[in-house]
């Protein structure tokens, strides 16, 4: 039973890094995109942009999207991390309208899924091939504990001896 629910959280580590690495490929794609096309996706009071390889999400304050020109003086807060930027952006000091933007730039996006994705795929060969060498020994494969002289389970852990 125990090994049955090993064997599934080995598949869902698999099947998620398979995903992730996907998503790294269609950041990736949009990524390059980015440099010859704006692409925007408006939904609501949220927009997310991807222009210049970033990623620009803004919130305006109400549902009356608009836009003006103007220049850095009009950004009321402005933060920066590692190459990403939030920000209040309020054209008007005195009226009510403001824009909450967030800028990622996408090799920050790329690192982060490509880092999450790979993980599994070189660990599980990584417990698989120790599993192997343990079985191999003789030992229990949950603890490490000599099974040599035991016939069922092993007398540390309680896990089931694998057949060979």
């Amino acid at each position: 039973m125990q090994a049955e629910a090993n064997n599934l959280g080995r598949l869902l580590n698999i099947v998620a890094s398979v995903s992730l690495l996907l998503m790294l490929i269609a950041t990736a794609i949009v990524w390059i995109a980015s440099y010859s096309q704006r692409g925007d996706i408006r939904i609501g009071r949220h927009m997310v942009s991807t222009t210049n390889g970033v990623i620009l999400w803004t919130i305006w304050n109400n549902n009356d999207i608009w836009m003006i020109e103007s220049d850095d003086s009009d950004i009321v807060k402005q933060r920066h991390f590692a190459g990403a930027t939030h920000g209040i952006f309020r054209p008007d000091p005195e009226g009510d309208r403001y824009i909450v933007f967030t800028v990622v730039p996408f090799w920050m996006v790329a690192t982060l899924l490509g880092l999450i994705g790979i993980r599994p795929l070189i660990i599980e060969p990584l417990r698989w091939r120790r599993r192997r060498r343990l079985i191999s020994q003789k030992r229990c494969v949950q603890c490490g504990f000599d099974l040599r002289a035991s016939s069922e389970r092993c007398p540390e852990c309680g896990m089931p001896i694998p057949s060979v």
